[in-house]
């Protein structure tokens, strides 16, 4: 943990460094790379923080320097923090971009180059609006926003500093939109939204500042609105004395960059253009497709597209075991610690230690992402407390494996619960400890599996949607290993865990031939065969389970048992040890006895060997 510790502060510290160190007029573009939950967001406030640290004794000398002698100080590094997610349906995000810029200014309004800095931001934002949204009452929209010490900057901006000391004298007597019109006129408004890269590197160069924007959450966006995000930026910002950091997650700007090029396409160094909307037979616009998704590219990848973009790349390291196992030991030391009692000579006591199990198997299973290992950890918290307080056994493990299951395989785990628990799970189980499969990342060998064996169609249509949703976790983003968590996992337990309810287990029932319960045929005597004559143990029980004829005090009927005996006969490979079980819970006791008489499973079991 501590590698990784040291290769985050370094980040930071060379960031931080590296933009407050900045102080060329050259526009800087930093992209900050890593999927989900790696930490960016933690980063960047990082970055802000240490810049900040850093700016501290700068700010001092702004408080205490004469107005005239401003340049003479070191240039000021204003950090600027700007969430792009929240403004994701923002038509021009530029806008909030600028308002932003303005609230970051308003905590230093105790220095005077600080709020002459403001004042002409606030002009920039009011030309924003008045030119991209073109509203009806442009000046009157700012207004709320502009202070009586406000337009005496602006005033003294565009005429004389007596014009701004009068503004400024009849602020609070007259409408400050009517005095914003005398300042600032049409022409000068469109001047400003015209010439918005010139205004900014005005504002950098003749007032010592550099502003740095740190832009977080880009990759919470659509993949579209990304790029759009990303192109509108550096659209209107792309100015001397303006430094940006972008964290964000690239394979989202790949998604963007395949979004926004789908139309258009690149064969022998030349760019074709296909019109799904236009004028085009269906046979010619079958033909564009098909040469679109097998010989033709995008014109542009998203590496490439970054790469015009950003001039400094960095990517977040992902966490490696040792880091993961330090991380979860220090943080949460108390989840992994189990008591023991131990005795030596009369004297017992009890020993602390780590459940090493449980350790490993959260390492091994959690996707390697600071943001995913807090929230599996607190989750699993919660529901062995809560699993305890309902009286249910706590195993360590299996509510470790519910709990990632719940968490990073969340589509499986909602059909698991909303199907038969029990045989689902079974499967999962069967598939990983067959000769044949042994893995559920073998998808086509399940696949197989599935179409060869004889499977009642409802089962089948089952087993073909739980293979789909393998497929699609197998090939997601996340890094989830499926066979962590099957395989040895008890499918009783798991309905208690899920469901968390406390589920008494049926007491197993005594055969006696001295008992009369009533005989019953199978209400659906195909479907009963299907399923208790099916090569797939786990839908055994349902022939009983499922149809209406059946519950706890009623055998099967003598004439449905010897064509039971008949169909075993012929495929015995379904005599096993859990068959002969199920069976026995519906037969009397001398009823079994001639079940087993006539196909002696020891017998097959002995020649099998």
């Amino acid at each position: 943990m501590d590698n990784a510790k040291n290769v985050v502060t370094e980040i930071k510290k060379d960031i931080g460094y590296y933009c407050d160190g900045y102080t060329t007029i050259e526009p800087l573009t930093i992209g900050l790379f890593g999927e989900w939950g790696s930490g960016k967001t933690h980063l960047l406030k990082g970055i802000k923080n240490r810049i900040l640290e850093d700016e501290e004794k700068k700010l001092k000398l702004w408080e205490n320097t004469p107005k005239d002698q401003y340049i003479t100080i070191d240039k000021m590094i204003i950090p600027i923090f700007f969430n792009a997610w929240r403004f994701e349906k923002e038509e021009h995000i530029i806008i909030p971009l600028v308002k932003t810029m303005v609230s970051e200014l308003e905590k230093y309004d105790y220095i005077e180059q600080y709020k002459k800095i403001q004042a002409k931001i606030k002009i920039l934002a009011l030309s924003l609006i008045a030119g991209l949204q073109m509203p009806s009452g442009g000046l009157d929209s700012l207004t709320k926003v502009i202070t009586g010490e406000d337009l005496g900057l602006i005033g003294s901006f565009f005429d004389s500093a007596k014009m701004g000391k009068k503004l400024t004298e009849l602020a609070d007597k007259q409408d400050r939109s009517k005095q914003l019109g005398k300042i600032l006129s049409e022409e000068r408004i469109e001047s400003i939204y015209l010439n918005i890269p010139q205004w900014i590197e005005k504002i950098t160069m003749l007032d010592n500042v550099r502003f740095v924007f740190l832009i977080d959450d880009l990759d919470r966006c659509l993949p579209e609105n990304t790029l759009k995000m990303l192109e509108s930026i550096k659209l209107f910002l792309d100015v001397a004395g303006c430094a940006f950091v972008l964290a964000v997650d690239d394979d989202v700007v790949e998604r963007g960059v395949e979004h926004h090029y789908r139309d258009y396409i690149q064969r022998n160094d030349n760019y074709i253009y296909i019109n799904n909307h236009g004028e085009k037979s269906d046979e010619e616009r079958q033909s564009c497709q098909t040469q679109k998704s097998s010989h033709l590219s995008l014109p542009i990848t998203g590496n490439e597209y970054l790469e015009k973009m950003v001039q400094l790349p960095l990517r977040i390291p992902p966490l490696d075991s040792p880091n993961t196992r330090e991380y979860l030991l220090t943080t949460h030391k108390e989840l992994f610690t189990v008591q023991e009692r131990t005795r030596e000579g009369e004297r017992e006591s009890m020993d602390e230690r780590i459940d090493e199990k449980l350790l490993e198997f959260f390492i091994r299973a959690t996707p390697p992402t600071p943001r995913k290992i807090i929230r599996a950890v607190n989750l699993y918290e919660v529901k062995r407390d809560l699993i305890a307080d309902l009286g249910v056994a706590v195993d360590r493990i299996l509510v470790a494996k519910v709990t990632m299951l719940e968490l990073f395989a969340p589509r499986l785990y909602r059909f698991i619960k909303n199907n038969d628990i029990i045989q689902i799970i079974e499967r999962l189980n069967g598939w990983i400890n067959m000769k044949e499969v042994q893995s559920l990342h073998e998808s086509e060998k399940i696949c197989a599996w599935i179409e060869k064996n004889k499977t009642p169609r409802k089962e089948y249509e089952i087993y073909k949607e739980l293979l789909a949703i393998i497929m699609t976790l197998n090939s997601s983003r996340v890094n989830f290993d499926l066979d962590l968590i099957f395989g040895e996992i008890d499918p009783d337990l798991v309905v208690n865990y899920i469901k968390l309810i406390k589920v008494k287990k049926e007491e197993k029932k005594t055969k006696s031939s001295g008992v009369n319960k009533p005989r019953v045929v199978p209400f659906d005597l195909d479907r009963f065969y299907e399923y208790i004559m099916s090569s797939d143990s786990t839908i055994w029980r349902k022939a009983f389970s499922e149809d209406r004829a059946f519950n706890e005090d009623v055998w099967l009927d003598e004439l449905t048992i010897g064509q039971l005996i008949a169909k075993a006969k012929v495929r015995p490979g379904i005599i096993e040890p859990k068959w002969l079980e199920i069976v026995a819970e519906y037969m009397s006791e001398d009823d079994f006895m001639t079940l087993l008489k006539e196909l002696d499973p020891i017998r097959r079991l002995v020649d099998e060997e």
